[in-house]
């Protein structure tokens, strides 16, 4: 019903779910300081959300041109928020239908969230999203946040090589703004 009320220039999303983890997503929004995505994870009705995850989406065609398609660049991960980002610079509006209903596993096709793919592109990711998107100030912030992060996620992988160096090379890669393929 809700959906039947949205004009022909919105981003459509719905209810995400992961497996065990019941509601994975109904929204949420991102942060340019932290570099960080939030889902909302409890049942809510339908409305305008600012930020949706790419594994659920629906739009016309002629958004996909105004928006001018995925970013290639991003691969894999946080393609979505870009997507987001720019939807907000166009006033293009971001709506959840409750009714729409999606089961999904997350980072499923790429290992897990802890396999050396997904650490890779989901931290290399978020220079990407800050170089495009981000301004002075929100680099102030995110540095020292992703380095605690960076440092964290060094001893939790001290004992496996290929996560400790997909760490590693996001960092690097990520400062450098090399966009090479990881694996």
């Amino acid at each position: 019903e809700y959906s039947h009320n949205i004009n022909s220039s919105a981003i459509l999303i719905g209810q995400i779910r992961g497996g065990e983890e019941g509601v994975w997503f109904t929204g949420g929004h991102f942060s340019l300081f932290t570099m960080r995505t939030y889902h909302w994870t409890q049942e809510r009705p339908s409305g305008l959300v600012s930020f949706a995850t790419g594994c659920f989406l629906w739009f016309p065609k002629h958004l996909l041109h105004q928006l001018k398609a995925f970013d290639e660049q991003f691969f894999l991960y946080w393609e979505d928020v870009d997507l987001a980002l720019r939807c907000q610079k166009q006033n293009i509006p971001i709506h959840y239908v409750a009714e729409a209903i999606l089961y999904h596993s997350p980072s499923s096709s790429t290992g897990g969230q802890h396999s050396p793919l997904t650490i890779y592109y989901q931290n290399r990711n978020r220079f990407l999203i800050l170089r495009k998107h981000g301004h002075f100030y929100h680099w102030l912030v995110f540095i020292p946040f992703y380095l605690a992060g960076f440092f964290k996620r060094c001893f939790l992988y001290r004992k496996d090589p290929l996560q400790f160096k997909a760490n590693r090379q996001a960092l690097l890669d990520g400062i450098f703004c090399l966009r090479g393929r990881f694996g």
